[in-house]
């Protein structure tokens, strides 16, 4: 295998793994790969050193990179600070062809006028950050990047597969269309019950030629531990019985709504919320003409999750990031620390791409808390924090490795604490359950997810299935 011609030009040394899989893309995957590392082991790093050397090699020469909008300024700046690239980083939909080098978001990228202005502009390299959104092949993301015709494409993403191999074969087909000879031949391969391990070991050696997973496991890296920790929560009588009611109706309506092939979907966002917080739930319940179960939750003024946090806060004195779904919980946690004087900021997509670097900058050396929503679960770094609170676990574990991974990663010197509250006696014990049996699938196709929900998804309508049954008649 070739030597890479740009190491030592850099003001970093990059790690062996990096180097390895950089020269293992552009010697024998033809420089189109899933980059599909674990969280926080510098897939953007491989990335740039794929990039640098084919620069070096001059066989590239314009190099388009799309990613959620709130991760274009922090590749701008590792480019620039890391491998001496200039990016510019494409807002207002022009400047397609003037630009050698673009960062741009994926959700402007993919509009009509401007994808047809990338396609005519022409780019030799496509890298794609957070590719599991391209993960369902009629969404627009999808077909936009189908459409992009560079020879070298690079998909960047720790979670390739969320909910079933369907999703792993859209990524691959992207890459490397003629691996599975089509998705007959690929469901008829891999995707039947009672697989053998004779098939699982075949499709991780097909996966083996687009795909490189480097795992924390398997890499002499010596990062600090991970201690996972389940926090049980006893619920007040008061949010007890809101829980009850609500769960209640979502249990009479939602076998209502199977029977009649009605919506579910606000069903599943109660749901999620109650499990949050009252106050993520109430919002919804007004909507829904709930009136008396939203004046309940109006009546609660304290969670005892919270109580919780502030527990864990006091017992550690470590700098924290708690993980939330919902900007109402959000906002009370907000409110309830700053009532005990503890200093915290919120993280969340309503900040403008630029803000979000001014909120990480401010949370690295000053604040000793961050509240974030899963906009701060993908792509950046918080190696200065040691401590993640999962509020309330999402119904996919992928997510919950995503929040981990921001802290948890290449750079983080201390071990990482983390805790996982839930409500006794509700729903999301189910859902830890749920959470165990998805791992189990994403690591006999992809390989492990380290340790995330303490003793170590289906999609969310059959979770609600299993919580609440289907209508029997």
């Amino acid at each position: 295998m070739a030597a890479l011609k740009c190491c030592g030009k850099f003001s970093f040394q990059p790690l062996s793994h990096q180097i390895q899989t950089a020269e293992k893309v552009i010697e024998q995957m033809d420089g189109r790969a899933i980059l599909a590392d674990e969280v926080g082991l510098g897939k953007t790093i491989e990335a740039g050193l794929i990039m640098r050397e084919l620069l070096d090699r001059e066989v590239i020469k314009r190099v388009l990179v799309l990613t959620p909008a709130s991760l274009a300024p922090q590749w701008c700046m590792e480019m620039k600070e890391k491998f001496d690239l200039y990016f510019y980083h494409n807002r207002r939909d022009h400047n397609w062809t003037y630009f050698s080098f673009i960062v741009a978001s994926i959700d402007r990228a993919k509009r009509a006028e401007q994808l047809e202005a990338i396609c005519q502009a022409g780019f030799d390299l496509l890298v794609v950050d957070e590719a599991h959104r391209l993960k369902n092949s009629s969404t627009a993301n999808f077909k936009a990047v189908q459409k992009i015709d560079s020879k070298y494409l690079l998909l960047l993403t720790a979670t390739p597969m969320q909910n079933n191999l369907k999703e792993l074969y859209n990524l691959v087909e992207l890459v490397n269309p003629r691996l599975f000879g089509g998705l007959n031949n690929f469901q008829h391969r891999f995707m039947e019950e009672d697989q053998s391990a004779k098939n699982v070991n075949a499709l991780q050696r097909a996966l083996a030629q687009v795909m490189i997973r480097n795992r924390k496991a398997d890499i002499d890296l010596r990062l600090p531990p991970r201690l996972v920790n389940l926090v049980p929560v006893d619920l007040s009588p008061a949010e007890k019985l809101l829980y009850q009611g609500v769960n209640n109706y979502i249990r009479g309506e939602y076998r209502r709504r199977r029977l009649s092939k009605l919506s579910i979907l606000n069903l599943i966002t109660l749901q999620r919320e109650i499990c949050s917080s009252s106050f993520a739930a109430q919002g919804t319940l007004r909507r829904m003409g709930l009136s008396d179960l939203a004046e309940l939750a109006a009546q609660i003024k304290e969670n005892q999750k919270a109580l919780a946090v502030a527990d864990i806060l006091a017992q550690t004195g470590q700098k924290a990031i708690i993980f939330t779904e919902f900007k109402a919980t959000q906002a009370y946690l907000y409110d309830f620390l700053s009532k005990l004087e503890i200093q915290s900021l919120c993280y969340n997509g309503d900040l403008k791409a630029w803000d979000r670097v001014w909120a990480r900058k401010l949370f690295q050396e000053e604040y000793p808390v961050m509240i974030s929503t899963e906009a701060g679960g993908e792509g950046i770094n918080l190696q200065k924090a040691n401590l993640v609170i999962n509020y309330d676990l999402p119904w996919n574990p992928m997510r919950v490795e995503q929040r981990i991974g921001r802290v948890h990663r290449l750079g983080q010197e201390n071990t990482v604490r983390i805790y996982n509250l839930f409500a006794r006696d509700t729903v999301e014990e189910t859902i830890l359950e749920f959470l165990r049996r998805k791992i189990s699938l994403f690591e006999g196709a992809i390989g492990g997810l380290d340790q995330i929900v303490d003793g170590d998804l289906d999609p969310e309508s059959s979770i609600m299935t299993c919580l609440h049954g289907e209508y029997a008649g």
